[in-house]
This record gives structure tokens, sequence and C-alpha cells, in this order.
């Protein structure tokens, strides 16, 4: 009996929250957001899962820099920045 795995492919990538939120709901996506932007979009069909996330390794968040007045990219940055580097600012 051969063991099968299972790989997850990435078909859709979109910053559009109320989008994620939709797909999700009709059981075609799995998303991430801010906890702010899942509350106020919460949907019935969909379910809010907090992370919390151990990682074992260093990764980088990047982005373009006028990206950061953004609403969404700046709830993110400021989750990153407090959650994993409280003390360090971001440049």
């Amino acid at each position: 009996m051969q063991s099968s795995s299972s790989v997850l492919k990435n078909s859709c990538e979109t910053s559009q929250s109320d989008i994620v939120i939709q797909l999700a709901s009709n059981n075609l996506a799995i998303g991430f957001s801010s906890n702010s932007i899942a509350v106020r979009l919460k949907n019935p069909g969909c379910k809010i899962v907090p992370l919390e996330v151990t990682l074992s390794r260093p990764i980088y968040y990047v982005t373009h820099k006028d990206m950061l007045n953004y609403p969404t990219v700046h709830s993110f940055t400021d989750f990153i920045k407090d959650r994993f580097q409280p003390d360090k600012p971001i440049p």
C-alpha cells in the first residue's frame, strides 16, 4: 500500500479580503486576514480560526513601501511587528 501525500497548489492570490471571505464561504478557498478585517467581514459560511504559530526559522515580510499606507497592509505590518519583533522598528 502506497502512502499518498497531498500537495497544496496556489491557484489564486488576492489582497481583496471580501473576495477571500466569499470564496471561503463557498468552500473554494482558505485565506488569511487580520483580526479586524475577519471580524468586520464575518460571514456565517466561514469559520475564523486564530493562528498561534511557532516558526523554527526566519521569514521575511516584504512589501512595496507605498503599500504600507493601505489599511490591510498596515494592519498586517503592525501584527507582525507587535507579535514577532516588538523591540525592532520596521525600516
